[in-house]
């Protein structure tokens, strides 16, 4: 007997139990428990290897004494035995096993190349490259990509026999890109953890609704285990995502939005990052545009995100951490409310 055949006739004994939520909230709950058990285990192997995060001299780092990293271990720990755990027991599509094995291999890449920048401080570059190639690597094994459609175009007809080639490096771009900003937001206590549960939830919302268990279960698990290391992770932080943590984040909820049907969603499809990573995407700009201004290289990391402006306009890393995750949830809220407005107009 399966998990989900278990899980549904012990609902049709009880009623009275929501039957669309009950798995999420069951997954979530796994998720947490694995999460609050790895986590202090992590921590203890941080410190013991000087894994750290150390303050720096030009003060952009917020904390004031070493922080061990590598938070990201516990994550993908969780993350990965809660939802094998529960999709595997399900009859998967070749399309559904082919996906799970490639977001597997790439977040467990992902994971020990962040550790390695962990210790090492690895230069941009080379993140760029990485990254890029995680982003070809998914498509290759997975076969999931942007889809450029050109041949639906007159003006870009004749380039329609390179559609799949430009899907391809669209699509690496897009992973890089989400992942990135989910890195570079990661700058103060519990707030890269803290979007990445909106948007989860948002993406949870969305599949129970269309009943895709594939996204449900994966989106659920991101939550749970969200939600219990921001035990350790609010301020005063006990432990850092670290660069595998925030990347694999940020890695894995792009490739929801990949993963998504998108035959369910078309009107609305290519917009759906602009709520789901909306403030990402604001600071990655908003950093961007102020280097290129003041001509500093774009890769140097500084103090001009937007956490950071806040913090000196005179709020605490909690005020600020509380009015970018309500910004990210009204955006979230506002994706909700429109897929609603149209699908009953469609």
């Amino acid at each position: 007997m399966n998990f989900l055949t278990s899980t549904y006739l012990y609902i049709e004994k009880h009623p009275h139990i929501p039957r669309d939520w009950i798995i999420p909230i069951i997954i979530i709950g796994i998720s947490a428990f694995c999460t609050l058990l790895t986590t202090p285990l992590v921590r203890k192997y941080a410190n013991y290897f000087k894994i750290l995060d150390f303050p720096d001299d030009e003060d952009r780092k917020i904390h004031q004494k070493p922080v061990p990293r590598l938070g990201g271990i516990s994550l993908f720990t969780a993350i990965f035995f809660t939802f094998l755990a529960t999709h595997l027991t399900q009859s998967s599509s070749y399309s559904e096993a082919s996906s799970i094995y490639a977001l597997f291999i790439c977040s467990m890449c992902i994971i020990v190349f962040g550790s390695l920048d962990d210790k090492f401080n690895l230069s941009p570059r080379i993140q760029l490259i990485f990254l890029i190639g995680i982003g070809f690597l998914v498509q290759y094994i997975s076969n999931a990509s942007i889809q450029i459609p050109l041949h639906h175009n007159q003006i870009f007809a004749p380039l329609g026999e390179f559609s799949f080639l430009l899907s391809w490096i669209a699509t690496a771009i897009y992973i890089f890109f989400i992942t990135k900003t989910t890195d570079t937001i990661d700058g103060i206590d519990g707030l890269a953890t803290s979007l990445a549960i909106i948007s989860s939830a948002t993406i949870l919302i969305f599949s129970t609704y269309i009943h895709h268990h594939f996204l449900m279960f994966l989106s659920a698990s991101i939550i749970g285990s969200c939600l219990a290391f921001l035990v350790f992770n609010l301020p005063p932080a006990k432990i850092f995502l670290g660069t595998g943590g925030s990347q694999l984040l940020g890695f894995l909820l792009a490739s929801c939005t990949l993963i998504f049907p998108i035959h369910n969603f078309q009107t609305y499809m290519y917009t759906v990052p602009l709520f789901l990573f909306g403030v990402q995407i604001f600071d990655i700009f908003n950093v961007i545009v102020r280097r290129v201004l003041s001509r500093q290289p774009i890769m140097q990391a500084d103090k001009r995100h937007i956490h950071h402006i806040l913090i000196q306009k005179g709020l605490s890393h909690t005020q600020t951490t509380f009015l970018l995750c309500f910004t990210s949830l009204i955006l979230c809220l506002s994706l909700v409310g429109m897929v609603i407005y149209l699908q009953g107009r469609l």
